[in-house]
């Protein structure tokens, strides 16, 4: 992760450890179901020594708010980041700005985010999250933009550096407070991406 209030490395610069949580789970499942396997994992992360919770790729509206009831009961804060298909909506179809409205007073959500989504839709999502979250801090690490061809376990498309490093000036812009990279995102993307920030 890359912080753009320092232009540096977080995990370079300070004793942070971070607790994250896989929590696409599929859908066409009861709350209950939901709930039973979140909180056993985080109950566990939550005594550990990470420094705070992430919950990411949430793909669902229904997810988010089983993970908000849960977190309401945590030592540790945490973020919550989306997985969306487009510039507006999460992979569900909801509104990103419904999540970010619904998440905005969350006492324990430090940061709303974007992770595991193509670059091509980060901006929009930004500008969502922006107007919607309240004080959050922002946090956004896409994935390569490449396509999983799963007939031949193979990825499609280009995953450029150079590009990636590009784009993140643009959200930089926008106002995000925390970038990374997600699939398929490798050293290269993030040393760039560092170098980019440092000529901020």
């Amino acid at each position: 992760m890359v912080e753009s209030d320092s232009a540096a490395c977080v995990l370079a610069t300070s004793p942070l450890v971070c607790a994250f949580l896989k929590a696409s789970v599929s859908a066409c499942v009861s709350d209950q179901v939901l709930r039973d396997f979140h909180s056993e994992r985080i109950k566990l992360l939550d005594t550990t020594h990470a420094s705070f919770l992430a919950c990411e790729t949430i793909p669902s509206f229904q997810e988010t708010k089983v993970l908000s009831e849960i977190l309401m009961d945590t030592k540790k804060k945490a973020w919550i980041t989306f997985s969306c298909k487009d510039e507006q909506h999460t992979n569900d179809g909801t509104p990103i700005k419904e999540c970010a409205t619904f998440l905005s007073n969350h006492p324990n959500v430090f940061a709303i985010g974007v992770n595991c989504t193509a670059p091509q839709h980060i901006a929009g999502l930004i500008k969502e999250l922006k107007a919607n979250a309240g004080s959050k801090k922002i946090v956004i690490y896409p994935n390569s933009g490449e396509v999983f061809q799963a007939k031949t376990k193979t990825w499609f498309g280009l995953a450029d550096p150079q590009a990636f490093a590009m784009q993140s000036q643009e959200w930089m812009a926008l106002g995000v407070d925390i970038i990374g990279g997600c699939c398929r995102i490798g050293p290269e993307h993030i040393s760039q991406l560092r170098d980019k920030m440092r000529t901020r």
